[in-house]
């Protein structure tokens, strides 16, 4: 039986549709710093669905 592998993280793009802003908007918070769970690897950026949930729940300082 094949093991299911659990997402961790969304891309920009995703991430954008998940808090309602556009994808230019998603990136330019991206470059700056202050996209909630956004990590730089490489050239892509990544955003961690656990931290993202915790800041839309409030929960993120």
């Amino acid at each position: 039986m094949p093991a299911t592998i659990e997402r961790k993280t969304l891309s920009i793009e995703e991430a954008a549709k998940v808090l309602g802003i556009s994808r230019t908007y998603a990136y330019q918070q991206a470059r700056a710093g202050t996209m909630p769970g956004c990590k730089r690897i490489g050239n892509r950026f990544v955003v961690s669905i656990k931290q993202l949930n915790e800041y839309i729940d409030g929960d993120a300082a």
